[in-house]
C-alpha cells in the first residue's frame, strides 16, 4: 500500500491514483480525527 503526499502549497493530501474515493473519505477522516484527539488531550494534559 502507498501512502499519500502532502502538496506542500495547498496543505491538501495527494492520493495515489489506484485509490478508490470511498478509502480516500475514511483515511482522511481517520487522520482529520486522529489529529483532533492528539491536539485534545495536549491541550488538557498541559
Amino acid at each position: 500500500m502507498k501512502l499519500p503526499g502532502l502538496d506542500e502549497t495547498t496543505g491538501m493530501w495527494v492520493w495515489p491514483e489506484s485509490y478508490p474515493d470511498s478509502y480516500i473519505a475514511e483515511i482522511e477522516e481517520c487522520i482529520t480525527q486522529g489529529f483532533a484527539k492528539l491536539i485534545s488531550h495536549i491541550k488538557t494534559a498541559g
